[in-house]
């Protein structure tokens, strides 16, 4: 090898200039002798010691083969490790093949029964393929694969005839209910029964079937026979044909009696019970020999399914719209009840949605006839109206009222007007009672607020009205009349008469409407129909008749201690002052426009009306006793909120009224001006409106409100139109000559209202009773006329009490120039108003 090496070395070294075939032969030549030399001495070597050469190449060779087989076994052994599932490919292949051998043999079974009709012995065949499915291990076989596929249709084909064996065996059609015992099977002659077509069929399929069939029964025939009156029939299997049938018709509803519609539910249940909860398979069971078709559906677990559509109809579709009206109507209605929760308790067992309710029907019932008592209110006030009726109301009237007159001073001696210390007494009285209505009342002989303004004795039940208000004394007019400066005014006496006069009671009468009326009925209605009801006792544990029995009650209570008859009756009694919050609360808005449309205010005024004669039928139904002791705070509340709505209506329409005759008198701009003729003019329009406007709430409400009532109104009203007047010329900073004539001219225009205040029969004027400020524009337009010594001299005599003192200085102002006599006259008139003379 050495000497190889340095063959090669040699070449390497050469350079390439110097190879030549000469160089490279002689290369050759050292090699071929090295390569003879290198033989030789191998030669020699074996030959020194050939036997043991001989040896080691005998084990050289031994050891070779013994490798080669090594790496051969060893080769074999790897693979045999890699690949495991070849040793066992036969066996696998054989148990596969015996598998798919059993599962064909079972398929075929399945189609053989499928194709024979034996549906029982084919769903065990089904099942059993299934399993064998189940089991099996090449499930991305090609083979297996087909075979699930035919299975499957096997099974839908099987399924298929089992329902259409199930749609003739139970039949539900909207008259009739048809059950067989038996049928055959389609396109065989195999029979199959009931019991076990029930079993065979798949849970799913047959949950499905329940729950149609409960729906049929509900829908057809539970709540087609609580309806409404049939007549059944039921058949009986015969030799013609294997079949049970439940039948009914439509029977005439003249002859019906309630009680027979329970009865034919529990024949309709009791024939479910004989001909089908039998057949259907036990919730647990034990697979039989021959049909391994059993599932948990049963036919306890069906009826009490069923049980639940039975009670909701019983309470719906039988009692609840049977729920009574009067209560003559009652005790047959418990004996329903009574026979509900029996049917209910002998197909359910426990405590059902009938039995729960039955031991509130004394509630249930009071409830539903309040709820129609408010309905039937309800409708009432959504009526139109139907009219009027003329209510009496009592009033009181002075028997021996003075009527002053103008009078000269030097004859009466007395205060200017006669009259102040009798409306302070009038005023004082009206403080205790708010309308002034009870004045010569004695106290009531029951207990009941008397703060209402229609407060009628309560002894005096017949002629009781809430307008019993006694009129004020009549009284003249008592406007002064100025004569020239040569002679000095005469101003009215301040004096009153020192005893007050008698009264007598007098008869009015005012429009109340119909619908009033008529739900002042409704509440004594409603209270007598509580009373009754309470004293029958019907829902009463002690009425043994009455009592229904159920597995938890020993009657139909409320569940506690109370009385459930007395507690019903109380229900019903507060539906009494319901009844009015129907009334008062709806009647404003269902009619707004006949209240509100009318400009003149004549709807708002007949509801008042209607609010007054409410409150005073109510005073009176507390006077009766007719209220339990539970109701009767209900009615007092209700009397005062009728009495403060009739108050408020009242007052509501005059404040309108008011505002109107203000809003007209706008026009008038403040009657400034009024010597030019355009500017007088368009004063005395707007003053002569107002006057119209009055005149035109005065005809609407004369009809409508009962005297005593009209004439404070009116006179409200009126007193707006002058109380505006006679602040827009006081405010005036400076009236000419020729305007005071004016101003008086148009202040006279005003004083044709006291023609509204004028009795009739008497002649007499009632006018500055009820108007306020009608002295005092009664001398305003004198004022406006006057020279300054008359009107120091009536401001002397006390005439001018009216005036506030800052008024009477700024008119004065106004109407005269600024002269020694007028700053004397100011200078007075801000030393305030002489006290009153009185004779000795």
């Amino acid at each position: 090898m050495a000497l190889s090496s340095q063959i090669l070395t040699k070449i390497d070294a050469a350079p390439a200039s110097a190879l030549d075939a000469k160089l490279a032969g002689t290369w050759l030549a050292e090699l071929d002798e090295t390569i003879l030399d290198t033989k030789t001495r191998i030669h020699d070597r074996i030959h020194a010691d050939f036997p043991a050469f001989e040896r080691q190449r005998s084990a050289a060779v031994g050891v070779k083969e013994r490798l080669s087989t090594l790496t051969t076994t060893v080769d074999a052994l790897a693979q045999a490790l890699e690949h495991p599932e070849r040793a066992s490919d036969a066996r696998h292949t054989h148990a596969a093949l015996a598998h798919l051998q059993r599962t064909h043999a079972a398929l075929g079974a399945l189609a053989d029964h499928a194709a024979s009709g034996r549906l029982c012995e084919a769903v065990k065949a089904s099942r059993e393929v299934e399993k064998l499915l189940g089991d099996m291990q090449e499930v991305e076989a090609k083979v297996w694969g087909e075979v699930r596929q035919r299975w499957r249709t096997l099974r839908d084909s099987v399924e298929e005839q089992l329902g259409e064996a199930y749609t003739r065996s139970v039949v539900v059609s909207p008259s009739e209910i048809i059950i067989r015992p038996s049928v055959t099977v389609r396109g065989s002659d195999n029979i199959i029964t009931l019991p076990a077509l029930l079993r065979a069929i798949s849970p799913p399929a047959l949950a499905a079937h329940l729950s149609t069939l409960r729906r049929d029964l509900t829908t057809h025939h539970i709540t087609h026979l609580l309806a409404q009156p049939c007549s059944l029939t039921i058949t009986l299997p015969s030799p013609a044909g294997q079949e049970f049938v439940f039948a009914h018709v439509p029977a005439p509803p003249n002859s019906e009696k309630p009680s027979s519609r329970l009865s034919n539910v529990a024949a309709l249940l009791s024939f479910l019970g004989a001909h089908l909860y039998s057949s259907l398979p036990p919730l647990t069971s034990q697979a039989s020999p021959t049909l391994n078709c059993t599932h948990g559906q049963s036919s306890k677990t069906f009826a009490q399914a069923l049980a639940a559509p039975v009670s909701h109809a019983l309470l719906h579709t039988f009692l609840l719209p049977r729920l009574p009206s009067s209560l003559d109507a009652l005790p047959p209605f418990l004996a329903l009840v009574r026979g509900a929760v029996d049917l209910e308790t002998m197909h359910s067992g426990g405590d059902g949605e009938v039995q729960i309710w039955a031991r509130g029907v004394s509630g249930h019932y009071a409830r539903a006839r309040r709820n129609a008592i408010l309905q039937s209110a309800r409708q009432v006030v959504s009526a139109p109206d139907n009219g009027v009726f003329l209510a009496e109301v009592e009033a009181t009237q002075d028997r021996d009222a003075q009527t002053p007159g103008v009078v000269p001073i030097q004859d009466v001696e007395e205060d200017a007007w006669g009259l102040e210390d009798e409306a302070a007494a009038e005023k004082k009285e009206q403080g205790e009672d708010a309308w002034g209505w009870t004045d010569d009342a004695e106290e009531p002989a029951v207990e009941v607020e008397d703060d209402d303004p229609w407060a009628d004795p309560i002894e005096d039940v017949e002629d009781d009205d809430p307008w019993a208000d006694p009129p004020l004394p009549p009284v003249s007019n008592l406007r002064p009349s100025l004569v020239p400066a040569t002679k000095r005014p005469t101003p009215i006496s301040t004096n009153r008469a020192a005893s007050k006069p008698k009264r007598t009671a007098l008869q009015e009468t005012y429009p109340v409407s119909t619908r009033a009326r008529a739900f002042i009925a409704l509440a004594r209605a409603v209270l007598d129909e509580s009373t009754a009801l309470i004293g029958s006792r019907v829902f009463s544990s002690g009425s043994t008749a009455l009592t229904l029995t159920t597995p938890h009650s020993n009657g139909v209570g409320n569940g506690t201690d109370a009385d459930p008859t007395v507690t019903a009756g109380t229900i019903i009694a507060t539906t009494a002052s319901q009844v009015l919050d129907v009334y008062r609360a709806l009647f404003p808005v269902a009619h707004a426009v006949s209240l509100g449309g009318d400009a003149k205010g004549a709807g708002m005024v007949q509801w008042a009306n209607d609010c007054a004669w409410v409150s005073g039928e109510v005073r009176r139904i507390l006077a009766d006793g007719a209220a339990q002791d539970g109701v009767e705070g209900k009615l007092v509340e209700a009397q005062d909120g009728w009495r403060v709505l009739a108050t408020s209506w009242y007052d509501d329409a005059i404040d309108n009224q008011r505002q109107a005759v203000d809003a007209l008198l706008l026009g008038a701009d403040g009657f400034v001006d009024t010597a030019e003729q355009k500017a007088f003019d368009r004063c005395e329009r707007a003053v002569a409106a107002a006057v119209g406007a009055v005149r035109a709430v005065a005809g609407a409400w004369k009809s409508i409100l009962p005297h005593s009532r009209y004439l404070p109104a009116i006179g409200a009203v009126a007193d707006a139109a002058i109380a505006r007047v006679l602040a827009d010329v006081l405010a005036l900073p400076d009236i000419p000559a020729v305007e005071s004539q004016k101003l008086g001219e148009l202040s006279r225009i005003l004083n044709s209202l006291e023609g509204l205040f004028v009795e009739g029969a008497s002649g007499q004027s009632m006018v500055v009773a009820f108007v306020p400020s009608w002295l005092k524009y009664s001398y305003l337009a004198e004022l406006l006329e006057a020279s300054l010594a008359d009107i120091t001299y009536l401001f002397d005599e006390g005439a001018l009490v009216d005036f506030e003192v800052d008024e009477l200085v700024k008119l004065v102002r106004a109407l005269f120039a600024d002269t020694p006599a007028r700053g004397k006259a100011i200078g007075k008139l801000m030393g305030g108003h002489p006290a009153p003379r009185r004779d000795a």
